[in-house]
């Protein structure tokens, strides 16, 4: 039984409305994920700088959940690589937010994020915690500094040897490399920081 035209336009329309709706989605995704990038983006800064950051943290949670809903739809469409760029940042804000203020480190579940972005943005964290963490120098916080020089090395001792194809976790062997540098230097200029300490004490005695 032959195909009629009435049956191909159909079918034709409801895979282009389909693609259509696909479409639209994926544009909101992208925009959200712009968004999700400049507020979590400012709520690093604001947290290594010891400002109020609360505010985008939350705007930072409400957007990720936005982003979530719609990737349910185009899951087999695209990849939540698509939203990298915001998703890594959020993780990163959400991950810092948690060491600095010690509390349980959150999960890729409890992130509403992919395990593959969550991992990548815990080697970020150790570049923004070795801001924090020369913060707390420049104030003379040796025992704060201290503690975050503790979580910097906890991290990279976690995450050092890891290896994924690329295909599936993308830069993490980068990361893990600039991370190793960063624990190297963050040791340095403590090592530094406590001897300019000691050497000062001792001159004023």
């Amino acid at each position: 039984m032959l195909v009629s035209m009435v049956d191909y336009k159909e079918i034709v329309d409801d895979v282009v409305n389909q693609l259509e709706n696909y479409d639209l989605d994926r544009e909101a995704v992208i925009k959200l994920t712009r968004r999700l990038n400049r507020a979590a983006g400012r709520g690093i800064s604001k947290i290594v700088r010891e400002e109020s950051y609360e505010k985008y943290l939350n705007d930072c949670r409400e957007i990720i959940l936005e982003i979530e809903e719609i990737m349910e739809t185009l899951a087999p469409v695209i990849s939540w690589n698509t939203t990298i760029s915001g998703t890594e940042e959020y993780c990163e804000l959400e991950i810092l937010h948690a060491v600095v203020n010690e509390n349980p480190l959150p999960s890729p579940e409890v992130l509403h994020t992919p395990s593959w972005i969550w991992i990548t943005a815990l080697g970020d964290v150790v570049g923004e915690l070795r801001r924090y963490m020369l913060s707390k120098i420049i104030q003379n916080d040796l025992e704060e500094a201290k503690i975050i020089l503790t979580k910097i090395q906890d991290i990279y001792d976690t995450i050092v040897g890891l290896e994924f194809p690329k295909s599936l976790v993308s830069g993490l062997r980068h990361k893990i490399d600039v991370a190793r540098t960063l624990v190297d230097r963050c040791e340095s200029d403590f090592a530094t920081a406590v001897i300019h300490k000691q050497t000062k004490t001792t001159k004023s005695e």
